[in-house]
């Protein structure tokens, strides 16, 4: 579970990482649960991808990524 301010109202948004590739996971991705955290809270999430890739959801858009290889 990913804790959250007292007051969600000063919540901007959250990122996280997927670390190396897991087995029967798709790390470059947002997971379901990811999606759902950033629909319910109506913030954007970030993720880096075991790639290097950051990626960017908004609530209720398809994720899109902004930057190509952060290891760079």
């Amino acid at each position: 579970k990913i804790p959250l301010p007292n007051d969600p109202s000063e919540y901007a948004g959250y990122i996280h990482s997927h670390g190396n590739e897991s087995k029967g996971y798709n790390d470059d991705d947002f997971s379901r649960a990811d999606k759902s955290f950033v629909n319910t809270y109506g913030k954007p999430g970030y993720l880096v991808t075991p790639d290097g890739e950051l990626k960017k959801m908004e609530p209720f858009e398809n994720p899109k990524t902004i930057v190509k290889n952060i290891k760079e």
